[in-house]
C-alpha cells in the first residue's frame, strides 16, 4: 500500500473499511503524447475542487491519485494547485514559448504600474504548459527570478530520488497584496520544503 494512503488512513481511519484490497493498487503514470506536449499540450491532469484546499485535504485527496494528477481551486481570494509527481518529473518538458506565455492573461497579477513575470505556479519542466491560466500567474519579477527560483531548484534535486506532492496556495491579503506559499512532501509524508513569499504589489484578481 502506498505511504500516502497510509497517511490518509491514519487521518481518516474508517474511510477505506469497505474498499476491496484489489482497489488499493499502485499509482499509474499518466499516458502522455510527447509530441503534443512539445506543442503546448498539458502534461498533467487537474481536477477542479469546489472549495478551498488545505494540507490535510490535499494529502487525503491525492493519497490514491495516479502520478501527474492533481487538484485546482480558484476563487476571489485563493489560487491553489496540488499535484503528485513521480521521481525526476521536473526535467521531462523543455519546450518554451515566450510568445504563448505573453499571450496569457493571468487570473491574478500585480497592477500595470508594477513590472511582473508570468510565473509558473509549478515549474514548466513538471507539466509542459506556458499558457494554462491555472499554472501561470503574474508575480514579482525579483522574487520569481531570485528566492523562488532557488526553491524550485532545491525541489527538483529532491525529486531526483523521491516522488513528491507539490502544493501551492496563493492568497490575497486584506490590503490587496498577495502571499505565495509552497509546500512539498515526499512519499513518506515528510514535509521536505516549505516557503512563502510576499508580493507587496496591489493585485488584480479575476
Amino acid at each position: 500500500m502506498h505511504l500516502f494512503r497510509r497517511i490518509s488512513m491514519w487521518l481518516t481511519p474508517y474511510k477505506y473499511d469497505n474498499i476491496p484490497e484489489e482497489a488499493l493498487q499502485p499509482r499509474k503514470k499518466l499516458a502522455v503524447n510527447w509530441a503534443s506536449v512539445r506543442h503546448g499540450q498539458l502534461g498533467v491532469e487537474l481536477s477542479t475542487h469546489a472549495g478551498p484546499l488545505n494540507d490535510q485535504l490535499v494529502l487525503e485527496k491525492l493519497s490514491s491519485a495516479d502520478y501527474d494528477h492533481g487538484l485546482y481551486h480558484h476563487d476571489r481570494g485563493l489560487h491553489q494547485v496540488a499535484i503528485y509527481f513521480p521521481k525526476n518529473a521536473g526535467v521531462r518538458y523543455h519546450f518554451r514559448s515566450n510568445k504563448n506565455r505573453k499571450k496569457l492573461r493571468p487570473m491574478l497579477y500585480p497592477k500595470a504600474y508594477k513590472s511582473f513575470d508570468r510565473t509558473h505556479v509549478i515549474p514548466l519542466g513538471f507539466h509542459g504548459s506556458e499558457n494554462d491560466r491555472r499554472l501561470v500567474v503574474g508575480w514579482n519579477s525579483q522574487l520569481n527570478r531570485g528566492p523562488m527560483n532557488k526553491f524550485e531548484g532545491e525541489v527538483k534535486r529532491i525529486n531526483q530520488s523521491v516522488e513528491i506532492l507539490w502544493y501551492v496556495s496563493i492568497h490575497l491579503e486584506t490590503d490587496g497584496t498577495a502571499v505565495w506559499q509552497s509546500k512539498v512532501w515526499d512519499a513518506s509524508g515528510s514535509l521536505r520544503k516549505d516557503a512563502s513569499w510576499h508580493d507587496n504589489s496591489q493585485f488584480v484578481w479575476r
